[in-house]
């Protein structure tokens, strides 16, 4: 169902640009207006970035943009998991420091990293498992062989502390453990899709704050959650 989605929202932007509805939802200022924009842009990053949208809430992007734009412009930001966030984040941070596994996908949009300097991708692609007990897996249906050990361990590579940690990739519940060795005391984590239910039980015992922020996104057609986790509730 969802490819039969993907595929009949690529036919409905093609013939939304021919008409011009495209270009029109684009200029408009109506949240409900750009919203509908963005259906056109599902698993499609490099159309999402043209419209300077990450692929999260609603209310996460205001709560990230607010605190980027506190930051004036210094932030350090880990990213697991490439994709128009990265673009988003380039142009409000000091440097973004993504790890990707798809080595396809990673470079389909090597062309527009490229075009921010402060962008640095590290593609790591996953691994045959070996069926040890601690290797870092995802459920994702197609990766249930796969082991993500370096791609999660990627962070240590990377020098200092970051202010705001993404994580909307691959094996995400190991990312989360990694990212709490290398949180600046006054940084934030943004765990994407954390409504899921194999995601509670790391978030929960992470020893972080959480703040839920459900709702509408950018090119979903249904609501979903992300979730801000600092260490005290002021963040």
């Amino acid at each position: 169902m969802k490819n039969l989605y993907v595929k009949a929202m690529r036919v409905a932007r093609s013939m939304a640009r021919a008409t011009g509805l495209l270009d029109r939802l684009e200029r408009s200022e109506n949240v409900d207006a750009r919203w509908i924009r963005s259906q056109f842009a599902i698993y499609d990053s490099a159309d999402l970035a043209s419209l300077d949208l990450p692929w999260w809430t609603y209310g996460a992007i205001d709560e990230v943009e607010k605190r980027l734009a506190a930051l004036q412009g210094r932030a350090r930001v880990f990213e697991y998991g490439a994709g128009a966030s990265t673009l988003w984040l380039a142009k409000r941070s000091a440097e973004v420091a993504s790890v990707e596994h798809d080595v396809g996908f990673a470079a389909s949009m090597q062309d527009l990293f490229a075009r921010h300097a402060n962008i640095s991708l590290a593609v790591v692609p996953d691994a045959p498992a070996k069926g040890h007990a601690g290797e870092a897996r995802s459920k994702r249906k197609g990766y249930e062989h796969r082991a993500f050990d370096a791609y999660v361990a990627s962070i240590a590579a990377r020098q200092g502390q970051f202010d705001l940690i993404v994580i909307d990739g691959r094996a995400r519940n190991a990312c989360l453990a990694a990212a709490l060795e290398r949180l600046a005391p006054d940084g934030v984590i943004l765990f994407d899709n954390s409504d899921r239910s194999e995601y509670r039980q790391a978030i929960e015992g992470s020893g972080l704050v959480e703040r839920r922020l459900a709702g509408r996104a950018p090119a979903l057609p249904i609501s979903s959650q992300t979730s801000i986790l600092s260490r005290t509730t002021a963040q």
